[in-house]
Formats: C-alpha cells, structure tokens, sequence
C-alpha cells in the first residue's frame, strides 16, 4: 500500500476534470494502485455532482442541447470514477498502456547511459511526461527542478535522502528540493514523472549539461 500521496486538493480537482493531461494521467495511474486516494476521489466526486443538482436551473440554447444528446448518445462518454477500471493483468497501468503499450520489454527506451527513458506523446504547454528505468543500485546524478516535478512509483523503489519510495507511492518535488534518487539494490525501477521544467544538474562535473537541457 502506499506511503506518500497527493494532498486533497488534486484530488479534487481530478475528481472535477480540471487537471491538465500530463497531471491526470499521473494521478490516474496512482488511483489505480491506491484504493485509500480512489475511495477520496470517488467521494469528492460525489460531493460535485450533488453541488451541480443544487444549481438553479438554465435553460439550454437548442445548439447545447443537441451537443449533450450527441454525447450521452456517443459510446466514448467517460464514466464515473467508481464505474472505471483500474487493475490490470499487466505490469504497465491501465491509463498508462494507449501510450506505452502493454509491456515494459516493448517500450522503446532510449539514453546514452544506464539510466533509460522514454517520452510520453501527452506533453502540453506547460507540463511534460516520461517513463524512466532505473536500474538496480543505480544512483541518478544529483540535480533539482525548474518546476514542480510528480512521480509515480510503478516498479522497484528508490531512495533520495528524503524518503524511500516503492510502487504505488506519488512524490512531489520542487524547486527547492535538491536530491539524487537511487534505485533499490533488490530491483530495477520504474517510475511515470511528469515535469513543469528541464532537471538543473547540481554536481560540480555536469553542471556544464544545463544548457542542453533547457
């Protein structure tokens, strides 16, 4: 079960659909393994569509209205959360398989270095999305963000002298965060992050790649 989770207020805003593409797909996957964050959900859920009732009533122009019968009459309208399935027989999570398929072995890693990735076609303006494998005792180098920076554990864990985090658990990280995650000895690693900027290299030796990764 996991250990670290987003705080209420994304949860909430998930549960409204105001969350962003990037951000919803890490939340999405984090739901799929945290019944503890789907059960809140579910419930903040609830608490919107009873608060939608509440409204005084509005009558719909004849164009709104054909645009709602075309999407209740459309087979792709989006279920409830409590109605949406969120296990899966295989190791990559459900929300995350129209992107990555549905085995790790066939994603197409890619690095110079034993550190692999792999960028998710969900970026935005604001907020990008990849897959990194980290490999078994495998120390990524020390660096902080231009941004904010989520994770979700998939596979294995990972320690940065701030926490140890294993599958399932979500990790928020800032600006103001410095650190050097380092993979489990027992396992490689896998993890979703989703960016709002490029890594700043901290090291003394590869702070000469920042340039590069703006």
């Amino acid at each position: 079960m996991a250990t670290y989770h987003p705080d209420d207020d994304t949860l909430i805003s998930f549960a409204a659909g105001k969350l962003t593409n990037p951000l919803g797909l890490i939340l999405a996957c984090h739901l799929q393994s945290c019944p503890q964050c789907r059960q809140r959900a579910v419930h903040f859920e609830a608490i919107a569509g009873e608060l939608l009732f509440s409204l005084p009533a509005t009558q719909l122009s004849s164009e709104a209205w054909q645009s709602m019968q075309a999407k209740l009459a459309s087979k792709e309208t989006t279920p409830s959360l409590d109605q949406r399935k969120y296990r899966s027989h295989s190791l990559v999570p459900a929300p995350l398989q129209r992107f990555a398929g549905n085995q790790f072995e066939r994603v197409k890693w890619t690095g110079i270095t034993r550190i692999k990735s792999y960028t998710l076609p969900i970026a935005d303006k604001r907020f990008s999305a990849r897959l990194l494998k980290i490999p078994a005792g495998v120390a990524v180098p020390m660096h902080t963000h231009a941004g904010l920076e989520l994770t979700q554990v998939i596979y294995g864990g990972f320690s940065d002298g701030q926490g140890h985090y294993l599958a399932g658990d979500y990790v928020e990280a800032t600006p103001h965060h410095t650190h050097q995650p380092v993979a489990d000895k027992d396992s490689d690693c896998i993890c979703l992050a989703v960016q709002e900027g490029p890594i700043r290299m901290t090291g003394p030796l590869l702070k000469w790649l920042n340039p590069f990764l703006a």
